[in-house]
């Protein structure tokens, strides 16, 4: 990096975050069929949303992105249901569902926005499944597939299962690929005190300090810089802010010498949790972020 840019480095962080924390896994490395002539199948993943998404007064719209795939020509699509969790499985208590009719998937690997429309507010911190249903008839030919992940780690807050349609739930290895589109709660700057609690939870991004900047060179012009992040999380709830601070610091510890601009990225302490205001709790882990720093 040529200069400091404290807007950049926050906004590098809070993308890392993002791209980690905020419930999809966007691994598409195999197939999993729907049919195999015998049985359909149906799969399912599950989630926890950590933003709020309000209903009731107010439907929410919005989208689950899967990756699908058709084989010659079934003659119904799909349905994409949202589902509470029962016993860590889906309950098949609907809260929404939405279809994609057979002209709309290809027969190429494609990514496909289903949308939907809550009328109930989703918990932050509840388990929730998403369940893809082929409604099409069994075919050893006319058929779908669903991409998933070749693992169950790259999305840390859930997991897969399938089934024959009306069976038993098994569970897998293999999170599916999916994107349930949340409003965005991960910012690199602090929330506005007037913020309902339901903007809640939310995390902040910022740099607090600069306690080290090393010249170790001959040339003058090149310092390697120790700056202090602080990443805040704010919850209603004690147990949400740890769990979001837990996942804080598995994401960047992945990629404390990749993310971009940065050295390393060294975790540091964390602060207690304390009360920010009423029915709020807030708690930071610190960094130590390493860069260069060079005169252009």
């Amino acid at each position: 990096m040529t200069e400091l840019d404290l807007n950049v480095l926050k906004t590098n962080i809070r993308d890392e975050l993002r791209d980690r924390i905020m419930p999809k896994n966007t691994y598409a490395l195999e197939e999993f069929d729907l049919s195999d002539g015998v049985d359909n199948f149906e799969i399912a993943q599950s989630f926890i949303p950590y933003s709020s998404i309000l209903g009731t007064l107010h439907s929410y719209s919005g989208s689950i992105s899967l990756v699908l795939k058709k084989y010659a020509s079934p003659v119904n699509g799909l349905s994409v249901y949202l589902e509470s969790s029962s016993n860590d499985l889906p309950s098949g208590t609907s809260l929404c569902v939405g279809t994609i009719p057979p002209a709309s998937i290809g027969t190429s690997a494609t990514t496909y926005d289903v949308g939907i429309t809550l009328k109930e507010t989703l918990g932050t911190r509840t388990e929730y499944w998403i369940r893809v249903v082929p409604d099409c008839t069994v075919s050893a030919t006319n058929y779908y597939s669903i991409y998933r992940d070749t693992v169950d780690t790259n999305y840390w807050r859930g997991s897969s299962s399938t089934r024959d349609v009306g069976g038993t739930w098994g569970a897998t290895t293999k999170d599916m690929y999916f994107d349930f589109k949340t409003p965005n709660w991960i910012w690199g700057n602090y929330p506005h005190e007037r913020l309902s609690l339901w903007s809640y939870p939310r995390i902040a991004v910022d740099f607090i300090g600069r306690p080290i900047a090393e010249q170790k060179y001959l040339d003058h012009r090149l310092s390697r810089y120790h700056l202090t992040s602080a990443i805040t999380v704010y919850s209603r709830y004690p147990d949400e802010v740890d769990d979001i601070i837990s996942d804080v610091d598995r994401a960047l510890f992945r990629s404390r010498i990749s993310l971009s601009s940065f050295e390393i990225l060294n975790p540091g302490n964390f602060t207690p949790i304390t009360p920010y205001r009423t029915k709020l709790f807030v708690k930071s882990i610190r960094y130590d972020a390493i860069m260069y720093i060079a005169v252009p």
